[in-house]
């Protein structure tokens, strides 16, 4: 069985201004089209955790909405899966 493969992770728009939305949108692959599970935490400025998980087929375009209260989202050039809150 071969691992699903990232393609790209984006966010849009990069950087989030304060109080706005961003759609982050992941696409992969996966050659044996299995369906598999997404685990991720959102930690914010003061270090409150909440995970999130959900279940897809690695042919369907995952999006993700991130709403900033304060603060700028921005994605990480060098990692594009990792994204970061600055106040």
């Amino acid at each position: 069985m071969a691992a699903p493969i990232i393609d790209s992770v984006t966010v849009y728009p990069d950087p989030v201004s304060v109080g706005g939305t961003a759609t982050v949108t992941i696409i992969a692959h996966d050659p044996d089209e299995v369906t598999y599970t997404i685990t991720g935490t959102v930690t914010d400025s003061t270090g409150n955790e909440t995970p999130f998980t959900a279940e897809a087929l690695t042919s369907d375009p995952l999006t993700y909405t991130a709403t900033t209260d304060v603060g700028t989202l921005t994605q990480d050039d060098s990692q594009p899966n990792v994204f970061h809150w600055t106040a």
